[in-house]
């Protein structure tokens, strides 16, 4: 069987925790039709997860 194609979407942040919030829900809520997709944020910073309210995580 072949798996269906996954899209991820990689986001590098590193002090831009104000750009994060108002792009990330823009961004999923544009993907929920489609049940493949994924979303990975890489942290260049130590204290941005600390920030992020919980609903994101």
């Amino acid at each position: 069987m072949i798996p269906t194609p996954r899209i991820s979407f990689i986001t590098a942040c590193m002090g831009r925790l104000h750009h994060l919030i108002e792009t990330l829900p823009k961004n999923i809520n544009w993907n929920l039709d489609y049940p493949y997709v994924e979303f990975v944020l890489l942290d260049y910073s130590i204290f941005l997860f600390q920030k992020i309210p919980e609903f994101y995580i």
